[in-house]
């Protein structure tokens, strides 16, 4: 299964590989392109890459974006309205498992088991979730 990133984390690791590549030193990699599942289970893709060297560039880093694709998903509308629906406190709106299990391990939510909670056992946004989901808004 793959592991979920955001678009910034995607760029930030073809970012990495670009600075090992000399042929990608004068040029501006394409953005994240959210797409339908392929027949490999991947959500996203890479457009072309701009400035002089540019199929260059694209030819050298290649590999490392096929290793990306195999390894990561760019996260779906399903973590961000997941978090929006904690941000805004909608209680009554059901958050699946996989969603909610994502979001704890991540240190995105919690479970509201504290004495001050106001529902035992739901979920309750973190600073780090609030931080995180204006990125991830800012960066769709």
């Amino acid at each position: 299964m793959r592991e979920i990133k955001t678009r910034a984390e995607l760029q930030e690791m073809i970012r990495e590989a670009a600075e090992l590549c000399e042929d990608c030193q004068e040029c501006e990699f394409g953005e994240i392109v959210p797409q339908s599942a392929d027949t490999t289970g991947c959500n996203w893709s890479v457009s072309a890459a701009r400035g002089e060297g540019r199929l260059a560039c694209m030819t050298c880093l290649q590999p490392a974006i096929s290793e990306l694709r195999k390894e990561y998903n760019l996260i779906d509308q399903r973590y961000t309205e997941a978090l929006s629906t904690l941000y805004e406190g909608k209680d009554e709106v059901p958050i699946p498992i996989d969603v909610a299990q994502w979001l704890v391990e991540r240190g995105l939510a919690r479970a509201q088991s504290r004495a001050g909670d106001s529902k035992f056992g739901a979920l309750a946004i973190t600073d780090e979730g609030r931080n995180w989901l204006k990125e991830a808004t800012l960066n769709s």
